[in-house]
């Protein structure tokens, strides 16, 4: 399984969990340090914003070619059939309008949302192959600007 977090121009991440949240078990490679990511055409530069936990952690990803662009990392499954997964990520606008979130197994088994900053609301999302999208959210009560999308999605089976 994997993530990825597409983006068309500047906008900051947080994957961190809030101190009050119910411990869960995170598969996410490297959650909490987007530089340690996969990046295609996109660069991450480390804490440069204050998270919505108030500490100077939060990331800035941008895109650097007009082609697509996006940052990733694997994530460990429980098992080769479709599984269903809980994701959420904290994102704050930069300079960008949209910000698209995949959760994948193998192709073309996937989910895709983007993310309207302008309007507060998940404007697309569309599972392929074998993925499902059982619901998402928005939540928007945190300070600064900050947003968390959540989703819970089956990913398939891979290979």
């Amino acid at each position: 399984m994997e993530f990825r977090i597409n983006t068309r121009s500047p906008f900051y991440a947080q994957y961190e969990s809030l101190p009050a949240e119910v411990e869960s078990t995170n598969r996410a490679r490297f959650s909490e340090d987007l530089t340690s990511w996969n990046k295609v055409n996109a660069s991450v530069t480390a804490n440069q914003v204050t998270a919505p936990d108030g500490n100077l952690t939060a990331d800035k990803l941008e895109r650097n070619s007009t082609s697509a662009s996006y940052a990733q990392t694997n994530a460990s499954r429980s098992s080769t059939s479709i599984d269903n997964y809980s994701a959420s990520i904290f994102v704050k606008r930069g300079n960008t309008r949209y910000v698209s979130v995949r959760v994948d197994a193998s192709y073309s088994n996937r989910n895709d949302f983007q993310y309207d900053f302008e309007t507060g609301v998940i404007t697309r999302f569309v599972s392929s192959g074998s993925g499902s999208i059982n619901s998402r959210a928005v939540e928007n009560s945190f300070a600064d600007g900050w947003v968390r999308l959540c989703f819970n999605v089956g990913v398939g089976n891979i290979g």
